[in-house]
């Protein structure tokens, strides 16, 4: 199964992250964050260099600010402020929401194709 049919699946079944945790056993989050739909993706919703790191953080279940922080070699305030500009970005208020409109996003874009 492609990439891209893994994560329009998981998409539309739910905007937690054991659906990332699920999909994960289906096809490695890596292998999606490497694909060029998803490189599509993040020029579209004009993510930072610095974003994208924290969407692939969350993406791959480091969800708590410490972790992120640790990975990312920052502090923990300014994961927060980059969650913050995410939320503004997408519309969003909650890590769920922010997953499942960068999850939709992502399945109408390769919907399209």
């Amino acid at each position: 199964m492609r990439d891209d049919e893994s994560l329009l699946r998981f998409a539309k079944q739910s905007n937690n992250n054991q659906t990332v945790a699920a999909a994960q056993g289906q096809s490695s989050v890596s292998s999606l964050l490497r694909s060029a739909t998803w490189n599509a993706l993040i020029g579209e919703l004009q993510l930072s260099p610095r974003e994208i790191e924290i969407v692939e953080c969350i993406l791959n279940l480091e969800d708590d600010e410490k972790s992120m922080a640790r990975r990312l070699t920052m502090s923990s305030r300014t994961v927060h402020t980059h969650l913050e500009r995410l939320y503004r970005k997408l519309k969003v208020t909650t890590r769920a929401q922010l997953m499942a409109g960068v999850l939709i996003a992502y399945a109408k874009l390769i919907s399209s194709n």
